[in-house]
């Protein structure tokens, strides 16, 4: 049992130094709830656009987070202050045209990667590495839901974004698809990681 009045307790800021925080209801009961149980209420959303998404050959497209158009060479990339969980994703198939139909051989994949050569071109697929599984890859055989113009959500996700580390997310084409050059929307779910 605690022995000192609350207005008596030591402050402290940072959720990091925190087992548990409690609390009581409207009830009698008590509460208590974990930083990261508590960090998952207030999660950070960032949409973005695909860049340029099938260009008609095997090439890297990079999710852009930063306002403005989108062009082939460019994108953005992500670097936090503290840790941060991706625990979600949504895609968006915004384009007027109709999602492609892919042949055999044709994939398309969306992972996270970090940077790992901060002194070169941050737009060069070389200069990353991958982070985990991708979050999604459609073949011929799996594709979005939604038929053609489709959203799919990927929900359970889990990459753990360290700070100091750049991070972009980037769709890897494979294949000879059919040029459309469309910038659909991809979403990001983050909620800080205390652990």
């Amino acid at each position: 049992m605690a022995n000192k009045k609350f207005s008596d307790f030591t402050s402290q800021d940072d959720l990091a130094q925190y087992n548990g925080l409690v609390g009581f209801d409207t009830g009698s009961d008590n509460l208590k709830i974990t930083p990261n149980e508590f960090a998952n209420n207030f999660p950070l959303y960032l949409t973005g656009t695909v860049t340029n998404m099938f260009e008609g050959s095997s090439t890297r497209n990079f999710i852009s987070f930063a306002y403005g158009t989108p062009t082939t060479n460019a994108g953005s990339v992500l670097q936090l202050g503290e840790k941060w969980k991706v625990t979600d994703a949504y895609f968006k198939w915004n384009a007027n045209d109709v999602w492609p139909t892919f042949d055999p051989g044709e994939t398309y994949s969306i992972g996270v990667y970090s940077l790992n050569n901060l002194s070169d071109d941050a737009s060069n697929i070389a200069n990353y590495t991958q982070v985990g599984a991708d979050i999604v890859e459609w073949t011929p055989t799996t594709q979005p839901t939604g038929g053609s113009y489709p959203y799919q959500v990927f929900s359970g996700l889990s990459y753990t974004l360290s700070p100091g580390t750049i991070y972009a997310f980037i769709g890897i084409e494979s294949g000879t698809f059919t040029p459309t050059n469309k910038d659909p929307n991809f979403t990001v779910r983050l909620i800080r990681d205390f652990t």
